[in-house]
């Protein structure tokens, strides 16, 4: 049975006129309408990730600065304790430290590639459900209008 609309288009041509015309527009709007939030969604994963690697970046200058404090303390420390500078255990003790403060910058690298990674991924999979959504709008319009037109046919 048709819809009270799609009635009073059978009824009336020019109504089915403007109902076909508000129906592909609708379906126009849709699909526009999801290509500006697919867009938006992907330069914010971008920002996001570009964000994240600034932060990854100042963690690890930050980590670098921890290991040159560290290893002038370490210096000053042995050569208080008339340990002489240079020396087996106090060159261990520095190589030491640089191999720590080393795996900790490679650690923060990888963790702050994997979330940006994981961001720009986020923003991929919600501009594909904004594509997708338009896209059902703008079938389910021209469905809309396809039926219009066919109960004028009748």
């Amino acid at each position: 049975m048709p819809s009270h609309s799609t009635a009073l288009a059978v009824a009336n041509p020019w109504l089915a006129v403007a109902g076909i015309a508000f129906e592909v527009l609708g379906a126009g709007l849709d699909i526009f309408g999801a290509s500006k939030a697919e867009k938006a969604a992907k330069a914010q994963a971008a920002e996001e990730a570009r964000l994240e690697g600034k932060v990854t970046d100042e963690r690890v200058r930050q980590i670098k600065r921890q290991e040159d404090i560290m290893a002038g303390q370490t210096v000053a420390a042995t050569a208080g304790a008339g340990v002489k500078v240079g020396s087996g255990s106090s060159l261990a003790i520095l190589a030491d430290q640089a191999a720590e403060f080393r795996r900790e910058r490679t650690i923060t690298r990888e963790v702050g590639a994997t979330r940006a990674k994981a961001s720009l991924q986020r923003g991929e999979a919600l501009a594909k459900q904004y594509r997708y959504q338009g896209l059902g709008g703008a079938v389910g319009g021209l469905a809309s209008a396809f039926s219009i037109y066919q109960d004028r046919v009748k």
